[in-house]
C-alpha cells in the first residue's frame, strides 16, 4: 500500500519501500556511459548521462541521433518531462554528475571531446578531453553557466560535483599536464592525478588543489560531498601513493587497489584529514559518499579482508560491499557489510531528510541485505539491481531487487525526494520490475520511485 504521509522509517503500520511507479526510457538509443539523479524541493526529478541513439523522455522529444550526446532531463513527480536539453554535436559530452542548487536549479558536470553546444552554443575542448561544469536554470533547462577547461594534447574530466549553502560548486575530476580555471591552476608531477576546486555561483574559481603520487600510480575519484560547515569530503580509490595534502598514503602492495578518504577545507582546499583503507592482498574501492552533518557515510567494495578502524571485515565472495559512517574528524561511527556469494558493488548513495541512508547497487549470485536475500535470476556472470534503506544508525529498513534473466541490469543512481520517497535510475536489458514490469531493449534507462 502507500504509505503517503505516514513514518516508514522503521515503524508505523505501512510497507516500508512500496513500489510508486516505475518508467523506462528507450527505446532506439542507449545508455552509452554515466547516469545520474538528483531531486529538487518540489519534488522535480533531474537525469543525466550519456546517450547513443534516442532516448525518448515523452512527452518531450527525443534525445540522440545516431551519435553520442550528452543529455540533462528535469521529470516532474509523476515522471512526466518537463524539458529535456541534448548536449549535442559533432563531439561528445558526457555527463558524469548531477545536483540539484538552493534555487532548484541543475548544475552538472563531465568531459567535452571535439565540439558540442553545452547551451550557449557551440565550444569546442582545447585539448584531447576537456572538464566541463554547467548550471541550467530549473524550471526552463536554459543555461546560465557554461565552463570548460582544457589544455592542447592534455585530458581531463570532471569525476563530481557537491554544491554548498551559498550555491558555490566545488568539483573533482582527473587531469594530465595543466589544470587552469582562470586565476587557479595544478600541475601533474608525471600521469594522470586528481584535482578539487570550487568556483562561485558565477563560475568564477575560487581555488584548486591537486594530489601527488609517485608513477605509475592509478588514482579516481567515486564520491564527493560538501558537510554542514562546507567542508569538502572527496573520496576514491589507487594503487601505489596519492598525496591529498596531508602526506603520501600507500597502497597495500601488489599492483592492488585501496580506498581513500579526505577532508579539505571548503575555504581554500587545504587538508584536514585523509586516510586509506585496503589489504596487501586483493582489491577495495569505493563507489560514493553523502554528508551528515559534519560527517560522511561511505559505499564501496572489497575483496578477502577491509579494516575500517574497528577490525577487519572478511568478504564471503569475491567481493562484499560496505556501507560506514565516520565523523568529522574521521573515526568510524558504525558499518554495514552487505554478505554476497559472487560480488556486490553499491554503486551511488543519498541521505534523506531524516539522515537515513538510500544505496543503489547491482550484484552477482547471491546477496544478502539485512535479514533479506536476494538470488540473480542468471546463472550468467550477469547483473541484478538493489536498492535499500539504513537508518540513521546503520541498520537495515528495507530492501528491494529487481532484475531477469537478461545480461545488464545495473543500479546507477539514487535520490531521495523531498516526502522521503525514493527514486532510483538504472539501465537495463529485457525486464525489470520494482512492482511495475518494464520491457527494454539494449541498454535502457529505468526510474522507479518507492516509498520512504
Amino acid at each position: 500500500m502507500d504509505c503517503g504521509e505516514s513514518s516508514c522509517d522503521g515503524a508505523g503500520t505501512c510497507v516500508p519501500g512500496v513500489h510508486i511507479w516505475s518508467k523506462a526510457f528507450g527505446p532506439m538509443g542507449s545508455v552509452s556511459g554515466p547516469l545520474a539523479v538528483a531531486a529538487d524541493s518540489s519534488g522535480g526529478i533531474f537525469l543525466g548521462g550519456a546517450a547513443t541513439g534516442q532516448l525518448v523522455f515523452p512527452p518531450q522529444s527525443a534525445v540522440g541521433v545516431g551519435t553520442t550526446n550528452g543529455f540533462v532531463a528535469k521529470l516532474d513527480a509523476e515522471g512526466e518531462a518537463t524539458w529535456v536539453r541534448e548536449l549535442g554535436g559533432t563531439g561528445v559530452a558526457s555527463i558524469e554528475a548531477v545536483e540539484v542548487d538552493n534555487k532548484g536549479d541543475v548544475v552538472v558536470c563531465g568531459s567535452l571531446t571535439g565540439t558540442a553546444d553545452l547551451g550557449q552554443g557551440a565550444v569546442t575542448a582545447a585539448g584531447s578531453q576537456d572538464l566541463f561544469i554547467a548550471r541550467y536554470d530549473g524550471a526552463t533547462g536554459s543555461a546560465s553557466i557554461v565552463e570548460h577547461y582544457g589544455a592542447g594534447g592534455q585530458t581531463q574530466g570532471c569525476l563530481g560535483i557537491a554544491i554548498t549553502s551559498s550555491n558555490d560548486i566545488v568539483f573533482a575530476g582527473k587531469f594530465t599536464g595543466t589544470l587552469d580555471i582562470g586565476t587557479h591552476n595544478v600541475t601533474s608531477n608525471g600521469g594522470p592525478r586528481l584535482a578539487v576546486g570550487k568556483l562561485n555561483e558565477q563560475g568564477v574559481g575560487q581555488w584548486l588543489v591537486g594530489t601527488g603520487g609517485a608513477d605509475p600510480t592509478t588514482q579516481t575519484v567515486t564520491g564527493l560531498a560538501v558537510n554542514a560547515s562546507d567542508d569538502v569530503w572527496v573520496g576514491g580509490f589507487f594503487n601505489i601513493t596519492i598525496d591529498l595534502g596531508g602526506g603520501p598514503l600507500s597502497a597495500g602492495g601488489g599492483g592492488s587497489y585501496d580506498i581513500f578518504l579526505a577532508k579539505l577545507s571548503g575555504v581554500d582546499g587545504s587538508h584536514l584529514f585523509s586516510s586509506s583503507y585496503g589489504n596487501t592482498t586483493s582489491e577495495s574501492f569505493s563507489a560514493d559518499l553523502a554528508c551528515v552533518g559534519d560527517g560522511v557515510v561511505v559505499a564501496g567494495r572489497f575483496g578477502n579482508t577491509l579494516d575500517l578502524g574497528d577490525g577487519a571485515m572478511t568478504a564471503n565472495g569475491l567481493s562484499d560491499g560496505f556501507i560506514a559512517m565516520f565523523d568529522g574528524v574521521g573515526q568510524l561511527q558504525w558499518k554495514s557489510e552487505i554478505d554476497a556469494s559472487n560480488q556486490v558493488q553499491p554503486n551511488d548513495l543519498s541521505i534523506d531528510a531524516n539522515g537515513n541512508t538510500l544505496v543503489i547497487g547491482d550484484y552477482v549470485g547471491q546477496v544478502v541485505v539485512g535479514n533479506a536475500m536476494f538470488t540473480h535470476l542468471s546463472a550468467s556472470n550477469s547483473r541484478d539491481v538493489v536498492l535499500f534503506k539504513l537508518s540513521p544508525a546503520g541498520t537495515t529498513l528495507w530492501s528491494r531487487s529487481a532484475g531477469d534473466l537478461s545480461p545488464n541490469q545495473f543500479g546507477r543512481g539514487v535520490a531521495s525526494l523531498p516526502d522521503r520517497k525514493v527514486a532510483g535510475v538504472g539501465r537495463f536489458d529485457g525486464q525489470l520490475s520494482f512492482g511495475q514490469q518494464l520491457d527494454g531493449s539494449a541498454n535502457d534507462v529505468f526510474l522507479t520511485v518507492l516509498g520512504p
